[in-house]
């Protein structure tokens, strides 16, 4: 009934939108009973402290972005970042439609990818263990304390060395550790076992080309692979980049991201931030993005080939790749990699593609709004 009464609210908007007032306070009781306004009015005002610290607007036009939040965030089921991001607002209803709303891509990877082989995606472990040939790096699991002797050996052989949550996301819980910050290596354990499980990796030596934006951050290159009956295509691929102090290239934790063009490995548009901000050259190392070409790209594309066989039932995947000195290694993947900074960079929803994806798993070709 909410999807009919949903549809119906975006119709009447669409054709006149000084019904916003009405929409947007019927929109209220609808997120609230769908149990999707509880956290609204937080993500409002952070995404507008985000988005507008450096605007001057007036009472009324405040009002009315509030208006639009709340009532888009029903009818076109975009968060309030998402709202900003995607310049909801100034777009025609007609452009707004063919946006994916991070939402709406749980639905449709549920038709794309199976949901039981998605454990691999989830758990690094499990990651590491069907790649393990792509990592080319020492990796320890540590799901327990039982694990105290072998954790004492891996830092033996790696004086500095990453620690990551088993299941973290976006950055979060990654801890660079250099064992000479510990007076002894039983101190090192001990702080470490409250990330418990965890695993612990060899810190990838990158190659020059890929330091050479950052060096303090392992930069990485996002590619969403799209694979049905043996054939690989790359839907999409951006290059990500830490800055300053970080040791990440996250755009959460304040990195930038550029897209690549899938058939070259040549940067194609200048970069952003989380806000959506663009940057044309490095703030750090003042290399310009548009126009680097990533190495090896064709290295890349034949590697992904090999990687995506491995797991035939999970038809998208979001790979983050490093190129080392070793060559290109895998970091970690994603059986349902975000559309958010794609759509960013190119200003084009992605709607029409997640559908073509669906139909080609075989699923229903009628349009379902998620």
């Amino acid at each position: 009934m909410v999807n009919n009464i949903r549809k119906i609210m975006r119709k009447i908007y669409e054709k006149n939108n000084s019904t916003l007032g009405i929409l947007c306070f019927i929109s209220r009781f609808f997120l609230i009973i769908t149990l999707k306004n509880k956290n609204l009015n937080d993500e409002m005002i952070e995404a507008m402290s985000d988005h507008l610290k450096d605007k001057e607007l007036s009472k009324k036009e405040l009002k009315k972005i509030k208006k639009e939040i709340v009532l888009f965030r029903l009818i076109y089921k975009v968060r309030p970042n998402e709202y900003f991001l995607y310049e909801t607002s100034r777009r025609t209803p007609e452009e707004r439609r063919t946006y994916i709303s991070r939402e709406m891509t749980n639905g449709y990877y549920k038709q794309i990818n199976d949901f039981d082989a998605l454990n691999i995606f989830n758990d690094k472990f499990l990651s590491y263990k069907v790649f393990n040939e792509l990592y080319r790096r020492d990796v320890l699991y540590v799901p327990s304390d039982d694990k105290k002797n072998e954790f004492l050996e891996f830092i033996k052989r790696n004086k500095r060395f990453v620690l990551k949550p088993v299941d973290g996301h976006g950055g979060v819980g990654v801890e660079f550790i250099n064992v000479k910050d510990y007076k002894t290596p039983e101190e090192l354990f001990e702080h470490t076992k409250a990330a418990i499980p965890y695993i612990v990796e060899e810190i990838v030596e990158q190659h020059e080309k890929m330091a050479c934006f950052h060096p303090q951050s392992l930069n990485t290159v996002r590619v969403v692979t799209f694979q049905k009956d043996g054939h690989v295509s790359i839907v999409w691929s951006f290059f990500r980049v830490g800055q300053g102090d970080s040791n990440v290239d996250n755009m959460t934790s304040g990195g930038f991201g550029a897209q690549v063009d899938p058939l070259t490995g040549k940067i194609i548009t200048d970069a952003i931030d989380y806000r959506g901000d663009k940057v044309t050259h490095h703030p750090d190392s003042n290399i310009k993005f548009k126009g680097y070409q990533i190495p090896d790209w064709e290295g890349l594309v034949s590697t992904l080939e090999k990687l995506s066989a491995k797991v035939p039932s999970v038809h998208c995947i979001g790979w983050d790749m490093a190129y080392s000195k070793k060559g290109w290694e895998l970091v970690e993947a994603n059986g349902r990699a975000q559309v958010v900074t794609i759509q960013v960079l190119t200003g084009e929803g992605f709607l029409p593609l997640f559908k073509k994806m669906a139909y080609l798993c075989n699923k229903d070709e009628e349009e379902t709004d998620y």
